[in-house]
């Protein structure tokens, strides 16, 4: 968005500089059309950067509510990575995979032998 935005003012500029009938009360395309372009995408950018605002705030006020849980209750906190709860007591089976070894050489493309 950011560059976009850019390639509108550096048109703009373009329009500016090396359009004769820039000044004139008529608008040409090519300046509506980099116009458009800027302003959609500086609209854009505002709109996200709001978004992402709001989430990151959102995200930090949980972290931070996790933070005072932990913080204020360690006694019913625990953390045991030594007990470990199996949900499948049976052993786990093992495939083995064995690659045939063709007995003639295969190539895609087929050369003739040279003499």
């Amino acid at each position: 968005m950011i560059l976009m935005a850019v390639f509108a003012l550096v048109g703009l500029g373009y329009s500016a500089v090396l359009m004769p009938e820039f000044f004139d009360n008529a608008t040409p395309l090519l300046v509506k059309l980099f116009c458009a372009l800027g302003l959609g995408s500086v609209l854009c950018m505002v709109i996200f950067g709001g978004c992402w605002l709001h989430y990151r705030k959102r995200a930090n006020e949980v972290n931070e509510d996790c933070r005072a849980f932990l913080s204020d209750n360690p006694s019913e906190v625990r953390l045991d990575f030594q007990q470990s709860i199996s949900v499948n007591n049976t052993p786990a089976q093992v495939y083995q995979i064995e690659t045939v070894t063709p007995d003639t050489e295969s190539r895609i493309i087929q050369f003739p032998r040279a003499s």
